[in-house]
């Protein structure tokens, strides 16, 4: 089953949550999209995020790091890797920043908490699940302000929008 939230805060207001996830245990971070080469599939530290700015990442917590699915694949001739998002223990992270168009995009976490395999469906770890209901909950005590569409916000972008603000997924 997947578990997505989409929500809204400044880039400014992201380091509460890096903070917060550091009281979670210890969190590694992994590259999100296509990697050229399999050696940098390797865990890295949070502060990764601070110092690459990636778009988006995957986060977990470093226990489970050996669960880490990688396929391979092949375009044309060139090969490359992906995380496999639903077979791993780790939640996607989109990280939104004021775009060129002068609008704040979105931030979004994605995880599977279970996932089709043949004719049954698999589980994840219950400690993997328990972190992420974990987080998913802060994450929306933090963002605890409906916006349209049903979408969340902090109280500082919900009060940003209110003057003007406009946003895009």
């Amino acid at each position: 089953m997947a578990m997505v939230l989409t929500f809204w805060r400044f880039p400014e207001e992201e380091t509460a949550l890096l903070q917060y996830l550091r009281t979670t245990g210890e969190i590694v971070v992994f590259r999100s999209g296509r990697i050229p080469d399999p050696r940098d599939v390797s865990p890295r530290s949070l502060d990764d995020i601070a110092r690459g700015d990636p778009h988006e990442v995957l986060l977990g917590l470093a226990e489970h790091a050996r669960e880490l699915h990688v396929d391979e694949h092949r375009d044309g001739e060139a090969r490359y890797f992906v995380v496999n998002l639903m077979h791993s223990p780790v939640i996607a992270y989109k990280r939104g920043k004021i775009r060129a168009s002068g609008k704040l995009g979105g931030c979004n976490l994605a995880a599977y908490t279970s996932f089709p395999s043949d004719d049954h469906i698999v589980d994840k770890s219950g400690e993997f699940i328990k972190w992420a209901k974990k987080v998913y909950r802060w994450v929306r005590a933090e963002t605890s302000v409906q916006i349209s569409k049903g979408w969340r916000a902090t109280s500082a972008v919900a009060a940003a929008m209110q003057k003007g603000l406009e946003i895009e997924p």
